[in-house]
């Protein structure tokens, strides 16, 4: 049996299109098909997975031999996806602290010099204000530009592999990429607290020694 369509429209997502993707789909009216005498089966769609869905349906008078659930494509099957996505973000926590740890052997290897230099500024009438605004300054400079570059970095590696995880790839829609704003405000928080920590220790320390014990052992 043939029936001549025309084609009015070509929906990106409809139900059904994800597992018959291997063949056509053609959406058309039931009646159709029931004056041209073709035999068909009743299939309902619901969007909702409650334990008392089906009862309901049953209830209503309706049956259902047989019963699909779009979650049961992909149970058991999204460990590795999961296990990647933990991976990247323990990954970037790591990344972060051992940034935080080497600008704090970075301030620690030039402790004296930073002391000699901000002893004198004091002396010359430089504010503690000032002082610890341009410690600040320089320290959150460095993480926020490394921040910008971690975030770049990590945005285009997500765009070039999102696709690889869709767990099933033949289904419709396909996976989203969302950016997530709040990790990197989190980051950025976490920058800004760290620049004002150091520029706070290092102010302290410099008010704890005095000018000539400072230069006494700047060789």
């Amino acid at each position: 049996m043939s029936i001549e369509v025309q084609v009015v429209g070509r929906p990106g997502v409809f139900p059904g299109l994800g597992y018959l993707s291997t063949r056509p789909l053609v959406v058309l009216a039931s009646s159709v098909l029931r004056g041209r005498g073709a035999q068909t089966e009743t299939e309902l769609w619901l969007d909702t997975d409650g334990s008392t869905t089906l009862d309901q349906v049953r209830a209503a008078g309706l049956s259902a031999p047989v019963v699909r659930r779009a979650t049961a494509r992909v149970d058991g099957s999204l460990e590795p996806q999961l296990w990647a996505l933990d991976f990247l973000r323990v990954l970037g926590a790591i990344t972060g602290a051992v940034a935080l740890c080497g600008l704090g052997l970075y301030y620690a290897a030039i402790v004296r010099r930073r002391l000699v230099g901000d002893s004198l500024l004091a002396r010359l009438g430089a504010s503690t204000t000032n002082a610890v605004g341009a410690t600040a300054a320089e320290v959150g400079g460095m993480l926020l530009v490394g921040l910008a570059l971690g975030v770049a970095s990590a945005w285009l590696a997500l765009v070039a592999t999102y696709a690889k995880l869709d767990p099933a790839p033949g289904s419709r829609p396909g996976p989203l990429l969302r950016y997530d704003a709040a990790t990197v405000l989190a980051g950025f928080a976490v920058a800004v607290a760290a620049a004002v920590g150091v520029a706070a220790a290092l102010n302290l320390r410099r008010r704890l020694a005095s000018l000539d014990g400072v230069l006494r052992h700047a060789g």
